[in-house]
């Protein structure tokens, strides 16, 4: 309705212009007064019938469009094992990382806790990571390998970086 509503609404526009250059007597615009008028009807009622149009048709795109669109399915969580695995994917883990990791992995997914603090604080508090031992650098790699593949994704790759410097740093530094 709305549409043949702007398409006569436009022709009146154009009649109306016509008609103020030259008035058309044919259609009973006998004068420039009349075909004034007939402008200002025509542009009074295109503005809105052309708004609530394109409103019309964006709401029908909007609804063509979500049909269309492929509905997103979040994937599968994880298992125990294969967060092992992505997790001792990096540069200095312990020896049997995966078992070790699977383990407590699955005992973490079992009895969640809270967020534990950062891993050097809990490795040694107050002492600087440089002068830690072999032991509390591998206990620092156990804890900073569980504390990153608790985070959401786009902050473990992050998070393993930051694991991987603090290991390469001792490491030059112990020689």
């Amino acid at each position: 309705m709305a549409t043949v509503l702007s398409f006569l609404s436009f022709f009146g526009i154009l009649i109306g212009l016509v008609s103020i250059a030259y008035p058309l007597r044919f259609m009973y615009i006998h004068d420039r007064r009349t075909a004034a008028i007939v402008l200002a009807v025509s542009v009074v009622t295109f503005l809105p019938a052309a708004a609530i149009d394109g409103a019309q048709q964006q709401a029908r795109a909007r609804a063509e469009q979500a049909a269309a669109a492929p509905q997103l399915v979040a994937p599968p969580p994880k298992s125990a094992a294969d967060l092992a695995e992505e997790a001792c994917n990096v540069s200095g883990a312990i020896p049997d990382c995966k078992e070790v990791m699977t383990k407590q992995i699955a005992e973490g997914m079992a009895h969640p806790k809270a967020p534990a603090p950062a891993a050097v604080e809990k490795v040694a508090p107050g002492k600087p990571w440089r002068q830690w031992s072999e032991d509390e650098m591998t206990e620092f790699m156990r804890q900073g390998l569980i504390i990153c593949i608790k985070k959401d994704r786009p902050a473990q790759h992050d998070c393993y970086a930051e694991i991987n410097t603090i290991a390469d740093d001792w490491k030059a530094h112990h020689g």
